[in-house]
C-alpha cells in the first residue's frame, strides 16, 4: 500500500510545529493547559461552553460537533443517567440542525448547571462521574 503524503509534506521537525504554534498564539496555549489539567467534570463544562458559544453565534458545525463530544462521553453503563442525557443531547442536535439553536442553547445551559452543581459537591478534583466516561477511560 503507497502512501499518500509526499516526503515533501512532513516537516523534517514535527514536534517543533506545536510549540511554535503556541509561542505565536499565547491563547491557545493557555487554553491547551487547561484542557490537559482538567478533571472529567471540569471538560465537560468545557464542551458546555463550546456548545454555548456554538449555538449563540449560530454556528451549526461547531455547536453539532460539541454536542456529539457530550454524546461520545456518555457511559451507557450507568443507563439510568446516560439514556435521558442521550435523548436531551439527542434533540439538541435535531434543534440546532433545524435552526432553533436557541432551543438547544436553553437545554444545553440547564444541564451545565447541573453539571456545575455536581462539580460543587464532588469532593474530590479528577472523580468520574456517573453516567460519563473519564479522562482515565480515554474519552472526555
Amino acid at each position: 500500500m503507497r502512501s499518500s503524503v509526499s516526503p515533501r509534506s512532513v516537516s523534517a521537525e514535527p514536534d517543533l510545529l506545536p510549540a511554535v504554534q503556541f509561542a505565536a498564539n499565547p491563547m491557545a496555549s493557555y487554553q491547551s493547559a487547561q484542557v490537559l489539567g482538567a478533571s472529567p467534570v471540569q471538560l465537560m463544562l468545557i464542551v458546555y461552553d463550546l456548545a454555548l458559544t456554538a449555538c449563540g453565534r449560530r454556528d451549526t458545525e461547531r455547536a453539532r460537533r460539541a454536542i456529539t463530544e457530550l454524546i461520545a462521553a456518555l457511559n451507557f453503563d450507568y443507563q439510568e443517567i446516560a439514556v435521558p442525557l442521550f435523548r436531551l443531547y439527542e434533540y439538541c442536535l435535531s434543534a440546532v440542525n433545524s435552526g432553533k439553536h436557541h432551543e438547544a442553547s436553553k437545554i444545553l445551559r440547564q444541564l451545565k448547571g447541573a453539571w456545575e452543581a455536581a462539580m460543587r459537591q464532588t469532593p474530590m478534583p479528577n472523580r468520574d462521574v456517573q453516567g460519563t466516561r473519564g479522562v482515565k477511560d480515554g474519552h472526555y
